[in-house]
């Protein structure tokens, strides 16, 4: 895996900054009309102040990439595989530079980051390939798939990215957030649309705290090697907090019983990073938690521990005992 980054500090390159908490992509230096996509294998970028990485996978021999790369190509007429780093939009979100993102890959956390939003929009050639059809994948809203045959969709196309929180253990926070890159399942053709507008997407009310994002993506139209639809999506302004141990701004948290047997139960008033360490410092337990969790603690020896609780509002650390 190769990272493309941001730093205000190091790097051989910048390719984003943080302003008011949102990774642009603005410092990159890239040629008017151009992208970058990892092809001079370039692996010690680092991005914000180390935080957050962006994932690009690139293969030399064929000259292919999986992840994101980054570009300010602002075709948004020109159809066809040559075309792939353009957004539909025309560019970035109020800005020149924005990531693009294809079939598989993750944005990365050094540490939980409570996440907020981030403005996404089709590409040029995935909308295109949608809107017309090409060789390989169907127009959408027609019956037949690309070789002219009814494929049983009755013309109820839809291409949905799915956005997959991880915690620390490769396990799913929360839920995955469905979002629409095209629908045409409306009972008025009207409303059919393919996405051709960057839109943000408010991750604020979900309340995740995450080590990671993953994507991927479902069709309508599918075929004997998986998703005939291009699986790309381009992404701008993405905005995460740190989760900093805010002393200043102690949040409520419990642990009862305390002292206990084997089980305790958290109540905390919002979704955060659990840590627990023993008396040696040592962390001893790590896991995210919704507001109100209980867990097993039954491996634990006898003895005195100390529970923190970390989110974007703030940190708070409990005594607990176990018998």
């Amino acid at each position: 895996m190769y990272i493309l980054a941001i730093s205000l500090l190091t790097a051989n390159q910048t390719i984003a900054q943080d302003i008011n908490d949102s990774v642009t992509f603005e410092l990159m230096s890239l040629s008017p009309e151009s992208f970058y996509n990892g092809s001079d294998g370039a692996s010690a970028l680092t991005m914000n102040y180390g935080a957050i990485s962006f994932l690009n996978d690139y293969y030399a021999p064929w000259d292919s990439w999986t992840g994101f790369s980054i570009s300010n190509v602002t075709d948004n007429t020109t159809s066809g595989f040559g075309n792939q780093y353009a957004s539909f939009a025309g560019g970035g979100s109020n800005s020149d530079n924005y990531a693009v993102f294809y079939s598989n890959g993750a944005i990365e956390f050094n540490q939980p980051m409570h996440l907020r939003s981030f403005d996404v929009t089709t590409t040029a050639y995935s909308a295109i390939s949608m809107r017309d059809g090409d060789p390989y994948a169907k127009q959408f809203g027609s019956i037949n798939n690309a070789n002219g045959v009814p494929d049983g969709t009755n013309g109820e196309d839809f291409l949905v990215l799915h956005i997959i929180p991880k915690d620390v253990n490769d396990d799913l926070v929360g839920d995955t957030i469905d979002f629409f890159l095209a629908d045409f399942r409306f009972s008025d053709p009207n409303e059919d649309y393919i996405l051709d507008m960057w839109t943000m997407i408010d991750l604020s009310p979900y309340l995740i705290v995450a080590n990671k994002i993953e994507f991927s993506f479902s069709s309508s139209d599918v075929g004997a090697f998986g998703i005939n639809t291009p699986t790309y999506f381009a992404l701008d302004n993405f905005r995460a907090d740190l989760l900093v141990d805010l002393e200043d701004n102690e949040i409520d948290f419990a642990v009862y019983p305390n002292p206990f047997n084997d089980f305790v139960t958290l109540k905390s008033e919002i979704n955060g990073f659990l840590e627990i360490k023993n008396q040696l410092g040592q962390t001893v337990y790590e896991q995210f938690i919704t507001e109100n969790e209980n867990i097993d603690l039954s491996q634990f020896s006898s003895g005195i521990y100390f529970a923190t609780l970390k989110s974007y509002l703030g940190v708070s650390t409990s005594k607990i005992i176990k018998n």
